[in-house]
């Protein structure tokens, strides 16, 4: 109402913020972008193979497509960019055999601090956006790709990297791994319940 004062309608202000505080609401949010260009160029450190211009135009255009479905709200930036960086590099090997995307022994989700399941499923959703709004020409690619992923993500089994309980329940073994000779703790590893960010140097 026009009759509200002003120092009423401050407090209502204040009150909602600390509401969304409590919830733990992000008013500094995240994109995936700086995260493709930056997560692209950390990776050709260790793999000089890798065609990065290619890829990192293919990972970006991903980004922008991806806030057309929910994971923008299920996965932090980083994850969404992991996402779009792998599905990037299989689209581009798909149309392409000769691209030199990702290497498949490297263990992704451990560079990345994202669970390989998150990163599948972001890959998941952007690809189903794809089936729903595609040519027919291009279904057929586009769902063998996401049958690849259906398959890998059986053949990998149970993720190791649930909490206590959950891994309990699904009688997962307990993570052993190392990232670069040091072991990550569970809490350090990305979900849509764990967030995790990244400082890159300047340099």
């Amino acid at each position: 109402p026009e009759n509200v004062s002003e120092d009423r309608r401050r407090k209502i202000i204040n009150y909602e913020k600390l509401l969304l505080e409590t919830l733990c609401f992000d008013f500094q949010l995240r994109h995936p972008y700086e995260y493709v260009i930056k997560f692209i160029k950390w990776v050709q450190v260790f793999q000089a193979s890798l065609d990065s211009k290619k890829l990192a135009k293919k990972a970006y255009q991903l980004a922008v497509d991806s806030y057309k479905t929910m994971v923008c709200v299920e996965y932090p930036a980083h994850t969404i960019a992991a996402g779009c960086i792998y599905l990037a590099s299989l689209l581009l090997k798909d149309a392409d055999p000769s691209f030199q995307g990702l290497k498949d022994s490297e263990p992704w989700d451990q560079y990345f601090l994202s669970r390989m399941e998150d990163i599948e499923d972001v890959s998941q959703q952007i690809l189903d956006l794809y089936i729903t709004s595609s040519k027919s020409t291009d279904i057929t690619n586009l769902t063998k790709i996401k049958i690849a992923l259906n398959e890998q993500a059986q053949k990998r089994g149970p993720d190791p990297n649930m909490d206590e309980t959950t891994s309990q329940e699904l009688k997962s073994r307990t993570p052993d791994f190392e990232f670069h000779g040091a072991t990550n703790p569970l809490d350090t590893v990305n979900t849509n319940l764990h967030t995790v960010s990244y400082h890159f140097s300047s340099t």
